[in-house]
């Protein structure tokens, strides 16, 4: 499928005249084009857009104020489904789905003097060989890293994680934050659907392939393709299942 036949084949996250509302005024509000919408069902304080660029932008309604989500799609964003208020599940006609942590909790001191450990870990492995040839340039001390599990590429991305956590008061959430990014299905994806308990996420592609995530971290659960065929009707009875309870809790 191109492009036109893939976005003409994806139906809205969401139809809902509040929805619909949002979608138009949100128009307004980005650069680029909207072409799809999710109001977060558990607050309803909370939106998100995607854009034919490849953001997802959140809006809270309370603050008015939109905001991208760090690590947006390569292609056109053509649905997202909330999970809660919790995680964001979201996909683009070149068959990639992101898992967002809407809340990300802070980590604990313990977490958190592991996580310097682990920075200044990678920060000796690749350090080495990367200052010798451009020191204190980042884009090629990380060129120079990425041999050894990430180097300092990954380094520098904990760094700046680290710093983040530190700055914040006690009181103040962390911002949302992408917790994986899959191209399992590798078609154009046509649904998203989010189960409350347990937190799982259900990507449909256009081609009837559907794959299952844990929202809790992104991983991918299994997936199914879904045919005419009689014999698959017991491998599919989970699926048709969960898709259920999906549309039971207004997914």
């Amino acid at each position: 499928l191109d492009k036109a036949a893939a976005a003409a084949a994806v139906e809205p996250a969401d139809t809902s005249p509040k929805t619909v509302e949002l979608v138009l005024l949100a128009e307004f509000l980005l650069p680029s084009p909207v072409l799809c919408g999710a109001v977060d069902p558990a607050s309803a304080a909370l939106c998100a857009f995607g854009t034919a660029a490849g953001e997802v932008i959140l809006l809270d309604m309370i603050q008015g104020q939109p905001r991208p989500l760090p690590g947006g799609h390569h292609d056109e964003v053509t649905c997202l489904a909330f999970q809660g208020s919790k995680y964001l599940l979201t996909a683009d006609a070149g068959g990639a789905s992101h898992v967002y942590s809407l809340f990300p909790a802070k980590p604990s001191a313990h977490d958190a003097s592991k996580l310097k450990h682990k920075s200044h870990t990678r920060h000796g492995t690749a350090s080495a060989r990367s200052l010798a040839s451009a020191p204190g340039t980042a884009a090629t001390t990380a060129a120079a890293g990425g041999g050894g599990g990430g180097g300092i590429a990954e380094a520098l991305a904990t760094d700046a994680e680290l710093r983040l956590i530190e700055s914040l008061p006690p009181d103040v959430p962390l911002p949302p934050k992408r917790l994986s990014s899959s191209s399992d299905l590798r078609l154009p994806i046509a649904k998203v659907s989010c189960l409350d308990s347990p937190a799982l996420g259900l990507v449909q592609a256009t081609s009837g392939a559907t794959a299952v995530y844990d929202l809790e971290d992104g991983a991918l659960l299994g997936t199914v393709v879904v045919t005419d065929q009689g014999s698959g009707d017991a491998k599919l009875a989970p699926l048709r299942l969960f898709e259920a309870a999906c549309l039971s809790q207004g997914r």
